[in-house]
């Protein structure tokens, strides 16, 4: 027979237990250990949805002018492909890579819309190298605005900052084109990489300081001649867009690497906000705003 004292024991093991285990589930990853790759697949997810609390970030209002994207009538049937001499589906490509959720376009209709791991339509996510077209973007508005002459230009032209280091003789085209042939390392789990390096700079909110280390990097190549992919060229190319928005991004955005980021994070959650908006609309209406606070 268990007696009473032997079942408040077993009892009180138990509500430690349980509060042991809640206590070990992490809410949300912090920067460095986003970037270290060491997340459970849940606290991956829970972090990703509220990733406007790793770094500080600015609300970019939706454009006037922004038009919706239907639905097809014809939606996108399963697709099959080949890879490594293997045959896969779209289902497979989900679930392969865990893919959250993918949105298809076919002549400005929504053929595909799919949410997966626990997300869905409102889920805040973060876009990250989608600020690299909006920073191309700016380039092509301040070409066609006369503010850049030429692609063909050197980049220290524009900014100054990188004048005698290894962006001497680069220009604006190999800037955007991630051929500048500057030495760089994007390896995310190597803390000794220059991607981590930047991170440790973003985190220290410190404005001028990632343009100041991407003039310390020195050459791998000769410009044009090495493709590498280099997220630190990101924030090179937003420098040389501000001389068309007539404000320094870096400092709107403290150093932190929010500024363009930011725009474009706030306007891939307005998208998934019914109705939906797509990007044409919303970069008039941007690039119409930089101009106005320019003159």
């Amino acid at each position: 027979m268990i007696s009473k004292t032997s079942v408040r024991v077993v009892a009180c093991a138990l509500a430690v237990l349980c509060g042991a285990t809640t206590g070990l589930a992490q809410d949300v990853a912090k920067p460095r250990q986003v970037y270290d790759g060491a997340m459970t697949p849940d606290l991956e997810v829970r972090t990703f949805a509220r990733s406007d609390e790793l770094f500080p970030v600015r609300l970019v209002e939706k454009g006037n002018s922004a038009r919706p994207l239907p639905m097809a009538k014809t939606p996108l049937k399963n697709v099959q492909f080949e890879s490594g001499g293997k045959k896969y589906d779209l289902f497979d490509y989900l679930a392969l890579n865990r893919v959250a959720g993918l949105l298809i376009l076919k002549n400005g209709e929504v053929v595909l819309e799919d949410y997966e791991l626990g997300t869905g339509p409102s889920t805040h996510w973060p876009s990250y190298s989608m600020a690299k077209s909006a920073s191309s973007t700016l380039i092509g508005a301040a070409l066609q605005d006369g503010s850049i002459a030429s692609l063909d230009d050197p980049v220290a032209k524009y900014v100054p900052v990188l004048k005698g280091g290894g962006y001497e003789g680069v220009s604006v085209r190999n800037v955007i084109q991630m051929a500048s042939g500057v030495k760089w390392d994007e390896t995310y789990t190597d803390p000794k990489s220059d991607r981590r390096a930047m991170l440790e700079i973003q985190l220290q909110q410190k404005p001028g300081s990632i343009l100041a280390f991407m003039a310390s990097l020195p050459k791998a190549g000769a410009p044009g001649t090495i493709w590498n992919y280099n997220t630190g060229e990101t924030f090179v190319a937003q420098a040389a867009g501000t001389i068309f928005v007539g404000e320094d991004l870096e400092a709107m955005g403290n150093g932190s690497g929010r500024e363009v980021a930011a725009g474009i994070t706030e306007w891939s959650r307005l998208c998934r906000r019914r109705p939906r908006r797509d990007a044409t609309g919303f970069w008039k209406d941007w690039i119409a705003g930089a101009r106005r606070r320019r003159h």
